[in-house]
């Protein structure tokens, strides 16, 4: 007789009534085997086998059954979603990608310093120099007969109409003093003073001090550019 031992196994395996109940495997072996003893046709004998092997399965599972612990519930895994990445359209051409020599490259910075204007610098005009203050022309002595003066001699009269003559008397106009004029024989120690013979006729003024005489004939030689006939102390004469 043919028997399905796996399907005998599932279907004892699915029995409530199996699952729960403890098998007494010791007798039923003991039986079987007696009627493995008594029965001699060999469609008996493969029956029994099969059924003994169903039952002692059964038993074992029911073993396992009992015997196994728990199988442990394992946690639940929490799932990443995972986004698919975009599929590229086939109608949609690709770009390459730009090659090295394609890429615009990085201006490098110049080390060159930045020119800095020049300070601006003075005006090279020199500033107009200061004109100094002339000194104040000294103030002239009033001869009196007899009495001494410095007498500073500006022109020798050659003729009444020489120019020099009439040029010295403006000259002395325009400095502030008197252009006056007469014989030199007037001022004892002129003409020995200024190397004359005695006959001419003078243009001259006097002061008090050697000093002032001498700083008269200097603003006389600035302001003109003339030197002056000389310079002589004298006694004057002729003016009682």
């Amino acid at each position: 007789m043919d028997y399905d031992l796996r399907d005998g196994l599932r279907r004892l395996g699915d029995d409530p009534a199996v699952r729960t109940t403890r098998l007494p495997v010791g007798a039923l072996t003991a039986q079987l085997r007696r009627r493995r003893i008594a029965r001699t046709s060999s469609g008996a004998v493969v029956g029994t086998a099969a059924a003994v092997g169903v039952l002692v399965a059964g038993a074992a599972g029911l073993d396992r059954l009992e015997t196994r612990p728990p199988a442990p519930v394992a946690a639940a895994t929490p799932t990443t979603s995972t986004t698919p990445s975009p599929t590229p359209d086939p109608t949609t051409p690709v770009r390459p990608a730009p090659s090295p020599s394609s890429v615009a490259p990085v201006p490098t910075p110049s080390l060159t310093p930045t020119p800095v204007p020049p300070e601006p610098t003075p005006s090279s005009t020199p500033p107009a120099p200061v004109q100094p203050v002339p000194p104040t022309p000294p103030a002239a002595a009033t001869p009196s007969h007899g009495g001494t003066a410095w007498g500073v001699y500006v022109a020798v009269m050659t003729t009444p109409d020489d120019p020099a003559w009439q040029r010295a008397g403006t000259r002395l106009e325009e400095m502030g003093y008197f252009p006056g004029g007469g014989d030199i024989n007037c001022d004892r120690g002129a003409a020995e003073g200024l190397g004359l013979d005695g006959t001419q006729v003078v243009r001259s003024v006097y002061f008090t001090s050697r000093a002032d005489a001498q700083l008269f004939v200097e603003l006389f030689t600035d302001r003109y550019g003339d030197d002056v006939v000389g310079v002589v102390e004298v006694t004057t004469l002729c003016l009682d």
